[in-house]
């Protein structure tokens, strides 16, 4: 006994069978490969756009890093402010993995002791500045200081990986 059609309409089924199962399979396959190469595409470009980011803010963190010296140089009340670049950077920070995160920290470390400074200057604007809330100030600028040492590390460890 055998399966095979024995009629040309038996045939026609056959092959119209075998097609649509290839055609759904082909289909299949299609989509999944589409999906693969967006996926890629869009891992590429993240991580080229950190590494645009990364570049951009070499320098800034450099900048910043010399303001915070300067600011535990001196032993006065002297806010330090993240530099412009850093700042619009902020919604993009999370590219840049753990250097990113340093530098959202170290953006809301000076934006307190930035805080701190102006409540002070508003309620004290002659007057000196009390031990407690001074070495409050400097502190933060030794944390400023480690945040910014980390995050410089992070970014030109990032730079040099992908240059090389």
């Amino acid at each position: 006994m055998t399966y095979w059609p024995q009629t040309s309409e038996a045939l026609a089924a056959w092959i119209q069978a075998i097609g649509t199962i290839v055609a759904v399979g082909a289909g299949v396959v299609l989509v999944f490969l589409q999906h693969r190469l967006t996926t890629r595409y869009a891992k590429e470009q993240t991580a080229n756009e950190a590494f645009g980011i990364a570049l951009l803010l070499e320098a800034e963190v450099i900048a910043l890093q010399g303001a915070i010296d300067v600011a535990l140089g001196r032993n006065e009340f002297m806010p330090v402010s993240a530099p412009s670049g850093i700042v619009e950077a902020l919604p993009k920070l999370h590219l840049l993995g753990g250097p990113g995160k340093e530098l959202l920290l170290l953006v809301s470390i000076i934006r307190a002791d930035q805080g701190m400074i102006a409540d002070w200057q508003r309620d004290n604007y002659f007057g000196t500045v009390d031990p407690e809330t001074f070495a409050l100030h400097r502190e933060r600028l030794a944390l400023m200081q480690q945040g910014a040492e980390k995050a410089a590390v992070g970014i030109r460890e990032m730079v040099d990986q992908d240059k090389g």
